[in-house]
């Protein structure tokens, strides 16, 4: 029998030529099981990439919950190291770096 992390790596496999075309990847950051929500990290140029939300919603969200039904959502996990997402929140946010760093703490 295999595991839920396992069946969920099958499944990405599925789809990860058509990312790896493209320069990207997708990796598992961690599953919700109160929630059945995957949360997923898009790796490689599909990082901070502008259409990864609607990769997620439009393909890689369908595809997992069609096939695992304990997954009921895919999210993208939050990261602070996603640089595209950073440059949009301080833009839209502006606020010194010493006040970022303090809130990082």
């Amino acid at each position: 029998m295999r595991t839920l992390n396992d069946r969920i790596e099958y499944t990405l496999n599925k789809i990860r030529p058509y990312l790896k075309q493209e320069g990207g990847d997708v990796e598992i950051d961690h599953y919700d099981k109160d929630t059945g929500i995957l949360y997923i990290k898009m790796v490689g140029a599909c990082n901070g990439c502008y259409l990864a939300p609607s990769d997620i919603s439009d393909s890689i969200e369908g595809l997992l919950m069609n096939e695992i039904p304990q997954i009921t959502a895919v999210r993208l996990a939050d990261r602070k190291d996603d640089g595209y997402r950073s440059l949009l929140e301080q833009l839209h946010h502006p606020r010194s770096i010493k006040e970022r760093q303090k809130e990082d703490k």
